[in-house]
């Protein structure tokens, strides 16, 4: 093959192509920094710098991606297994509208004569060399970790089958510190996901570009959950259990009836659970197809860390049983099981504080957070939930809160929080289209 070009064409084209490249880093980082809310990844919180001048322009056909590595503030480490030899970047794929989705991208080898720190220049979005052997892993700008490609000599390893049972073993990254002696020190930020899981979302396949598939987390959309929790509460027997409860709840005491399924798939009631104290009531959880129960809060109390244990409890005993109803102060408030693998290490990582004869506390490391999210959420019902669901979602919980509005549909209950260059933050709902 002969080439008609000369070499000022060449040249020509070379230069052109990077400033392609440059422009795209450029038009990466004013999107990044035009849009906090859409990039408030929990990880940066422990960034020392994001490296732009490092970052990279990458296509593949008509697929364009950024990559920008993280540098992580001094015995900072993203790992599974405290592991101090992994890389991070920021990843941004510009879709057909000239914005971008981003994601962070976590690199581990585990290949002892495998140099990640020298071959990672070889690494990228649309490439994996042949050598590579190690773990992938992608968090979306929720905070959710999405996806986990696992390789061996560059091509993704055989699939595990698709998980579906309790038994599902469970993979943690965790953002700790790690010093050359004593124990790491974990700082509450933890990303986990089935190794192998469901593989019901389509997203980016690292060192495939969009064309690969990869194994994916199950993730619900809150929205969606909301939606599903509405057409539940127009359902007579909802409305049924609903008004036994509030008409019960004169006696002062805590009362809870279970909603089931028949064979045909419509929704039943058991008989009302009578609690024996103003704290506490027992759960139906043999009731034919059980999978949502109503219980009222007779001193109008907000939710509470025992509603959510106990909806976690729950999911354990049925996988069908996700969604508990709490009526206080004449709302309703929903607690729906989105991710059980995610809800399961949450439970794990920071396991209850009870005593006997009292309800469930949250660990003195939640409760800390939670208290100091009084002052910009108050200490309403509405607030308290709203630090809830925020330091939920903060660790991956994979539990969604809800709220019926005056028009009778569920919303989800989703704070986002911004840091303002002064240091302070404010937290917004972001609504449902």
């Amino acid at each position: 093959m002969f080439c008609s070009c000369s070499n000022e064409d060449i040249e020509t084209k070379a230069a052109t192509s990077v400033v392609n490249q440059q422009n795209e880093v450029d038009s990466a980082k004013m999107w990044f920094e035009d849009n906090p809310l859409k990039n408030n990844f929990s990880l940066l919180e422990f960034a020392d710098k994001i490296d732009w001048e490092k970052a990279q322009s990458l296509n593949s056909g008509n697929e364009i991606a950024v990559e920008v590595p993280i540098i992580l503030k001094q015995h900072i480490f993203l790992t599974a297994d405290n592991s101090t030899i992994s890389v991070n970047r920021l990843l941004f794929i510009k879709t057909a509208k000239n914005e971008f989705t981003p994601y962070i991208i976590n690199i581990s080898s585990s290949k002892k004569d495998f140099d990640l720190i020298k071959e990672i220049a070889k690494i990228n979005y649309f490439s994996i060399p042949n050598d590579f052997t190690g773990k992938v892993l992608i968090i979306n700008n929720g905070n959710k970790s999405v996806n986990l490609n696992v390789l061996v000599d560059g091509k993704e390893a055989v699939q595990k089958p698709n998980i579906t049972n309790k038994e599902a073993s469970v993979t943690c990254y965790e953002v700790v510190e790690l010093f050359d002696t004593g124990p790491p020190r974990r700082t509450g930020i933890i990303f986990c996901l089935p190794d192998g899981g469901s593989d019901t979302t389509t997203i980016p396949y690292y060192g495939g570009g969009s064309h690969g598939t990869g194994t994916n987390a199950t993730a619900s959309d809150p929205c969606t959950t909301a939606k599903a929790a509405t057409s539940i509460s127009q359902d007579s027997n909802y409305l049924s259990a609903k008004a036994s409860i509030i008409t019960a709840s004169a006696d002062g005491l805590e009362h809870s009836i279970t909603l089931g399924k028949d064979a045909d798939g419509k929704i039943t009631q058991a008989p009302m659970n009578n609690g024996t104290s103003q704290y506490l009531v027992a759960t139906n959880t043999s009731w034919t197809g059980a999978f949502a129960a109503l219980h009222n809060h007779p001193n109008n109390t907000p939710l509470s860390a025992g509603d959510i244990y106990a909806s976690v409890k729950l999911n354990v005993k049925s996988s069908n049983f996700t969604t508990t109803f709490v009526l206080t102060d004449g709302e309703v408030y929903g607690i729906v099981v989105t991710d059980f693998a995610a809800a399961q290490a949450f439970v794990a990582a920071y396991p209850a504080d009870q005593l006997p004869g009292y309800s469930p506390e949250f660990p003195d490391f939640i409760y800390n957070q939670l208290q100091d999210l009084v002052t910009p959420m108050g200490s309403s019902i509405d607030g308290k939930t709203e630090a809830i669901a925020f330091v939920l979602d903060k660790y991956n919980a994979g539990i969604t809160l809800l709220k019926r509005d005056s028009d009778g549909e569920f919303k989800p209950i989703k704070p986002q929080e911004t840091t303002h260059p002064d240091g302070s933050k404010t937290y917004t709902s972001t609504p449902c289209n």
